[in-house]
């Protein structure tokens, strides 16, 4: 603890123009104020000149070291870091010891909807929650469901994936010669998985067709629950 050990790492100050013996923390401010807190009242310092702009810059890397922060207050300061310094993600990458894809799909969570990041910020969705949601036509909706279900980040995936997937209607119009390698009897089965189930289907054989692949167009999680209802009713 600060109490028992003091402060391990020095806080970084400037001076502060026009002012004798007044200095300005740059970085360090939660030490030093658990510092206090131990009444510890003489802590290391390491006195820099620095500019504001520098100052500003050293103040966001240190808060990028907090443990406690989320990860919209990461992203948040990565974007600073590009907006107001002009760092690539790489440059960002380099200065806070993360890889640059980290770096790019943490500054990612900022296309989505203030609301949801507030949910990542309470603790309700996690990153990799909310990473699965960027894309989506309604990702608070999606959000909210996946709260009230406790679905994991996988399971979230995994959903949005097929929302995100295009409708069958929607989609390329296949070739003709593969179209016509489709056999009655596989046409056959997906009316049969469509009436039994309510969805559109497709079925497609895979390699010497000893294996198949199963698609189905669900909307919500409403309607995966009546799916997985009529799958395991006996």
């Amino acid at each position: 603890s600060v109490k028992e050990f003091g402060l391990l790492q020095p806080i970084l100050v400037r001076p502060l123009a026009g002012q004798a013996d007044a200095y300005e923390i740059v970085a360090g401010e939660r030490r030093w104020r658990a510092a206090q807190k131990a009444q510890l009242h003489d802590v290391p310092v390491v006195v820099r000149n620095l500019s504001d702009q520098d100052a500003l810059q050293l103040g966001l890397i240190e808060n990028l070291q907090r443990a406690d922060l989320t990860a919209i207050d990461e992203a948040r300061a990565f974007r600073r870091l590009a907006d107001e310094f002009g760092q690539t993600q790489e440059d960002i990458a380099t200065t806070v010891g993360k890889s640059r894809s980290h770096v790019a799909n943490i500054m990612r969570l900022l296309e989505l909807p203030a609301a949801v990041q507030e949910m990542v910020q309470r603790g309700e969705l996690s990153a990799g929650q909310a990473r699965a949601l960027i894309g989506l036509p309604d990702p608070l909706s999606v959000a909210q469901q996946a709260v009230t279900k406790l679905l994991s980040a996988r399971q979230l995936e995994q959903f949005a994936a097929t929302l995100k997937r295009p409708a069958r209607g929607k989609r390329a119009s296949p070739a003709p010669k593969a179209e016509a390698a489709k056999s009655a009897d596989t046409r056959a089965l997906e009316r049969r998985i469509e009436e039994a189930l309510g969805l559109k289907a497709e079925l497609k054989l895979l390699g010497m067709g000893e294996q198949s692949l199963l698609t189905l167009e669900i909307r919500d999680f409403d309607q995966l629950d009546l799916v997985v209802e009529k799958l395991t009713r006996r």
